[in-house]
């Protein structure tokens, strides 16, 4: 019984094919999303976290920031000290 399962089963999933994709309605015009542009400002802030449980340490002899070798988490971590 349990093979005559499994195998109805195989073969079900085997010979589903996926549904056509919608087709794009190339002679519609075209709909405006987003009629105004975002007003934002790059800030040099950060937020500290309210909720710190331990400490932490990182040493970074000779840190060059202009040089950009160093991964997004030691941006992060010299940000947040």
């Amino acid at each position: 019984m349990k093979k005559i399962l499994m195998i109805s089963i195989l073969f079900l999933t085997a010979c589903s094919s996926p549904p056509e994709p919608p087709q794009v309605e190339w002679e519609k015009r075209p709909e405006v999303m987003n009629t105004q542009i975002m007003n934002w400002t790059p800030t040099s802030n950060v937020i500290k976290s309210d909720n710190i449980n331990s400490s932490w340490s990182n040493v970074l002899p000779g840190f060059k920031p202009e040089n950009r070798l160093y991964d997004d988490s030691v941006f992060y971590a010299v940000a947040h000290s």
